[in-house]
């Protein structure tokens, strides 16, 4: 259940959360549904199935302090299935380096990130949606 795990989360690691129920055809939907609503100047969204890593939001928010001006900041999550969590796994075409992965991404030479894994800000993200 997304919902009660997005509310576990939000207990567990003190983070103001907002459960809009909704019946929409896919998560893209659900994402776009998220992101007209979003309210403050920092968007993460995190999967149901995915687990966030202890003190890994805080990490992603002390570099956008670090270095004001910052739109995006891409760090790591690990992927839960069954109940389990699964290695921390690279995907196609990531590289060692955080930096890079993100710079890839936003220069169109990657295709996509993974959502678990990314701050991005209400500024950059502006109009734009999910197919």
């Amino acid at each position: 259940d997304t919902a009660a795990a997005a509310a576990d989360a939000a207990l567990r690691l003190a983070l103001p959360l907002r459960v809009v129920q909704s019946s929409c055809r896919d998560a893209g939907g659900s994402r776009n549904l998220a992101l007209t609503g979003a309210r403050f100047p920092w968007i993460y969204m995190i999967d149901a199935d995915d687990l966030h890593l202890k003190g890994g939001l805080r990490a992603l928010l002390s570099k956008t302090r670090a270095k004001p001006g910052t739109d995006m900041v891409v760090g790591a999550y690990r992927r839960r299935t069954d109940g389990l969590d699964r290695k921390f796994k690279t995907p196609v075409g990531y590289m060692a380096a955080g930096l890079a992965n993100a710079s890839a991404y936003l220069e169109g030479r990657m295709r996509s990130i993974a959502v678990g894994s990314a701050l991005v800000s209400r500024r950059a993200v502006g109009d734009a949606r999910f197919p």
